[in-house]
């Protein structure tokens, strides 16, 4: 990868990773893309230069946190331990997510599913179908969750 694909993928991480500290402070319904900009310190123009809209980058950053907890899941899922093995790996993730990445936990538990994207169908299909792995793994673990 070139000098200039790095610097341009380092800038849209910069401006992603600024997303996420916004819509966890202020909300994704409330916050600007000026605030998104400003956070990552870059003109607000420039940010158009990486995303069409606060929406897709809201989505990129959904796809991007998300799909890399989906990998770190899939993986326990196919390690062929036992369930109760396979949970607390699991929550040793989530609890390993919440330690080094803050911003996004608390955007997710506090309004990640209200994504409000031009493709919540496809979104919502997404964490309804890693929910369910989830799910699978805690019922084979016996746990009961009332």
């Amino acid at each position: 990868m070139g000098e200039r694909s790095t610097g341009s993928e380092e800038k849209r991480r910069q401006i992603l990773d600024a997303a996420v500290r916004v819509f966890a402070r202020k909300g994704f319904h409330t916050c600007r893309v000026g605030d998104i900009a400003e956070e990552a310190g870059v003109a607000h123009g420039l940010l158009y230069h990486y995303f069409t809209s606060k929406d897709e980058v809201l989505e990129a950053v959904f796809r991007e946190n998300w799909s890399v907890l989906v990998e770190r899941v899939e993986a326990v899922e196919a390690s062929g331990e036992s369930a109760r093995e396979q949970l607390r790996h699991v929550a040793a993730i989530v609890l390993r997510t919440w330690l080094h990445q803050p911003d996004v936990v608390r955007w997710f538990t506090d309004q990640g599913l209200d994504i409000g994207t031009s493709s919540p169908d496809e979104l919502a299909a997404l964490i309804r179908s890693d929910t369910e792995r989830l799910g699978r793994i805690v019922k084979e673990a016996g746990v009961r969750v009332e």
